[in-house]
């Protein structure tokens, strides 16, 4: 099993005045005062980001929710993007946040394992003598995990499966959950471990 580069991600859904996170801000408070640069898209309709020379993190504002992306899936990069998280949710205090999310997705060749037997979905025979070609199945769950709302997604289509989680954090007080971010409890870290050893036990999955 590989990881996708780019999907590991925290999401932080809120209300956000993007004046306010110009690249000065950005580069003083989350970049350390290092160089980034920000790139335009070529399609209108996507956002614009920061990144850092290194390109290993990306910062993506948006109105409705702001983007932290490792770019490679290196465990000092997740740490900090977990410390970019504590620093904006801390510095910029007053934004109505809702929601954070820490995201992962991961996909394995089809002839190496067999997931889909696991859930024996009955009705794909009768779906196939039927003559329906099914080009991609999904599979949603919502799960409960040690206070954790953990989303999984698994879809299998005809050479692979994906499978994506989502750690979704309802906000109702944010120093509530910055002392849980400074006590170590949750993190970008914590979480994929957690996804890890999910797809291990249930799928006989490692990653490579």
């Amino acid at each position: 099993m590989k990881s996708v580069q780019g999907s590991f991600n925290i999401s932080i859904v809120g209300k956000w005045n993007k004046f306010i996170l110009s690249p000065n801000w950005v580069k003083k408070f989350l970049f350390e005062n290092k160089e980034i640069q920000v790139a335009f898209p070529l399609e209108l309709t996507e956002p614009y980001f920061y990144e850092g020379i290194d390109k290993g993190i990306r910062f993506i504002p948006q109105e409705d929710r702001v983007l932290l992306v490792a770019l490679r899936e290196e465990d000092e990069l997740l740490k900090q993007i977990d410390n970019m998280l504590l620093i904006l949710i801390s510095e910029l205090n007053k934004t109505p946040i809702i929601g954070i999310g820490y995201n992962y997705r991961f996909f394995e060749d089809r002839n190496k394992c067999d997931i889909e037997n696991t859930y024996i979905l009955k009705d794909e025979s009768k779906i196939k003598a039927n003559e329906y070609n099914i080009r991609n199945t999904q599979i949603i769950r919502n799960l409960s995990y040690k206070g954790l709302e953990i989303n999984e997604t698994v879809t299998y289509s005809t050479d692979k499966y994906s499978i994506d989680f989502n750690f979704h954090n309802p906000i109702n007080n944010i120093d509530e959950y910055i002392d849980i971010l400074k006590s170590g409890e949750q993190g970008i870290i914590k979480c994929r471990d957690i996804a890890l050893s999910f797809l291990t036990n249930v799928y006989g999955l490692k990653l490579e």
